[in-house]
C-alpha cells in the first residue's frame, strides 16, 4: 500500500502526465485520476509467492526469476496515446493473414477508412 501512496504522490504532482488507455490500477480509479499502464520489466523479476516466509529458515522457494523481459511501445499523435506491451519472446501463433482472414482484414480496413473519413468532415 505504501508503494501505491508513493506512486499516486508523484503522478498527481506532474501537470505533464495524461490519462492513458490500459490497464486500470486500483479497481477503476486509476492513480491520483489518471488510468496507468504497466509493463514488465527487462530485468529478472521477483518471483511471486504470498506464502509467508520465516527469515530465519530457508525454505528454497524462489525469490528471483528468469521471466522474459517485457517492453510497451506508445505512439502518442497530439491527442491520443495508444499503448501495446508485450514480453521480448517466441509466442505461440494462434491466426496468420491468410486468405480465410481476408475478409475480416478488408472489412477492418474500410472501417477506419470510413472513420477517418468521418472524422476529417466532423465539425469542431
Amino acid at each position: 500500500m505504501l508503494v501505491l501512496v508513493k506512486l499516486q504522490f508523484a503522478v498527481a504532482s506532474q501537470t505533464w502526465v495524461k490519462p492513458a488507455v490500459g490497464g486500470v490500477l486500483g479497481g477503476g480509479g486509476g492513480v491520483a485520476g489518471t488510468t496507468l499502464i504497466v509493463c514488465p520489466s527487462t530485468a529478472p523479476q521477483v518471483a511471486l509467492d504470498l506464502d509467508s516466509i520465516d527469515p530465519d529458515q530457508p525454505d528454497g522457494r524462489p525469490m528471483i526469476v528468469a521471466d522474459p523481459p517485457g517492453f510497451a511501445l506508445h505512439l502518442w499523435n497530439g491527442t491520443t496515446l495508444v499503448s501495446h506491451a508485450d514480453t521480448a519472446e517466441d509466442h505461440n501463433i494462434l491466426a496468420r493473414y491468410e486468405e480465410k482472414l481476408q475478409p475480416l482484414v478488408q472489412m477492418l480496413a474500410e472501417e477506419k477508412r470510413q472513420q477517418s473519413e468521418g472524422a476529417a468532415t466532423a465539425p469542431l
